[in-house]
């Protein structure tokens, strides 16, 4: 059934395993000299369940510039403890950006869980998926079709933050999932935007509202909510949302 796909690929963290495609977007930099640090809290009690730390850097490979985003995971997921490393490969080519594959290993409770692997081939517009669980003892490939507005939860920051920029209020997207399908999301940026407080700092942000479109079922999906600095380069400061998809628990993840 449509809606059980989807239960993955609203997972705002990196064990939805999603795919990270993202095609000749403007890029307009990102700062590399220091770390940016998250918090994920059950909204419910406020109680913490895990930290990301995310690294941007830069490094010339065959005379191409490529821009690496690395991504650690500590996480209580279904109560147990995983932890996750990500690495995104981008190219940038001139002032736009696009992703060329990620590699995420995933370990529950200290054991190796799942090793993920994505290529994305533009030039012909397919992406390639290679998933290994370890408990399972199983591996899948799915080869999926691209759009230049094919991306995820976790891709979505050099994209939102080119619209706001552009001062784009709405649009459409789709989201590959692991399963190969695209799911059709609806975009909307706020006009106003609203003091947004964590626990170091004190943000004025657009809130972004991402709605799944897929018929019948939209009305059982809840939204996620983003919200993004009004300052260039509009980065992202808070999530609000459910975990895993609905009926799944409601998370907050914010900047620290």
């Amino acid at each position: 059934m449509r809606i059980n796909i989807l239960l993955t690929a609203l997972l705002i963290t990196i064990f939805s395993s999603d795919l990270f495609a993202l095609y000749d977007t403007p890029f307009y930099g990102v700062d590399t000299t220091r770390p940016f640090k998250f918090e994920m809290r059950q909204k419910k009690t406020n109680n913490v369940i895990g930290h990301e730390t995310i690294k941007y850097s830069k490094e010339t490979i065959d005379k191409k510039e490529l821009l690496f985003v690395t991504s650690d995971i500590d996480q209580i997921s279904g109560g147990k403890k995983h932890q996750a490393k990500a690495v995104i490969r981008y190219l940038l080519d001139g002032n736009n950006i696009a992703a060329i594959g990620q590699t995420t290993e995933i370990k529950k409770e200290g054991n190796p869980f799942q090793t993920l692997q994505v290529d994305f081939d533009w030039q012909n517009m397919r992406g390639t998926f290679e998933k290994k669980d370890y408990e399972a003892n199983k591996k899948e490939t799915k080869v999926s079709p691209l759009t230049k507005k094919t991306l995820t939860a976790r891709s979505l920051y050099f994209y939102i933050s080119n619209l706001i920029r552009n001062n784009i209020k709405e649009d459409r997207i789709k989201m590959i999932v692991p399963s190969g399908d695209a799911v059709e999301m609806e975009l909307k940026i706020s006009n106003q935007p609203e003091e947004i407080s964590t626990k170091t700092r004190k943000e004025k942000c657009y809130k972004v509202e991402l709605k799944p479109k897929v018929g019948i079922f939209s009305s059982f999906l809840a939204p996620l909510y983003f919200w993004y600095t009004t300052t260039s380069p509009h980065y992202f400061i808070r999530y609000e949302g459910p975990e895993k998809g609905p009926g799944s628990e409601e998370i907050i993840q914010e900047a620290i």
